[in-house]
């Protein structure tokens, strides 16, 4: 079997599962965060995914230390299932479908908000502004990269909103270049 299909299947099961109890929002959080988790360190994916010899029991054991909190029980059912049926090697990429179904069952857009320092407040009034545009709750993860001297830039899905001094500085170099082409 295709093993996109597998995760995707998994991962709807799972949506529909957590629709049903209204524990949603609670395993969306922890899936989340165990995704955040497995891609910064790939010891522990692979630990919770490959390693053969590990029990399931410290398997969940290791994701809520990781948590440092008691795993949602929907998770927990959902974690013997994929054991039970030798699935656990698809773990991450379920619980990262999950993450994306979720996202669009309740209409929420994730993207990146980037700057050159922390700003308090600014990621809270443009997730407002951009998810106000695109008639969609915003969700922005903060990244700082100091290259952009100032200002921000914004990503979210195929939008992206570059106010940063960089990127003006870079838009005047290619109207002075373009404006030089003209003149020759």
């Amino acid at each position: 079997m295709n093993e996109g299909m597998i995760v995707a299947r998994y991962a709807k099961a799972l949506l529909k599962y957590v629709r049903e109890t209204g524990r949603e929002d609670e395993v969306f959080a922890q899936a989340s965060s165990l995704v955040l988790l497995f891609q910064k360190i790939p010891q522990f994916r692979y630990a919770v995914e490959n390693n053969r010899e590990l029990p399931l029991e410290k398997k969940i054991s290791l994701m809520e230390t990781a948590l440092n909190a008691e795993l949602s029980e929907d998770l927990k059912r959902f974690a013997f299932l994929a054991g039970s049926r030798s699935r656990m090697e698809y773990w991450t990429r379920m619980l990262s479908c999950f993450v994306d179904m979720y996202r669009e069952y309740r209409h929420i857009k994730a993207g990146t908000l980037v700057t050159a320092v922390r700003q308090d407040g600014l990621r809270d009034r443009l997730e407002a502004a951009v998810g106000k545009r695109l008639g969609a709750k915003v969700v922005l993860e903060d990244r700082v990269d100091e290259s952009l001297i100032g200002g921000f830039i914004i990503e979210v899905e195929d939008l992206r909103m570059d106010a940063s001094v960089e990127g003006q500085f870079r838009r005047i170099r290619k109207g002075l270049v373009e404006k030089d082409n003209r003149i020759i």
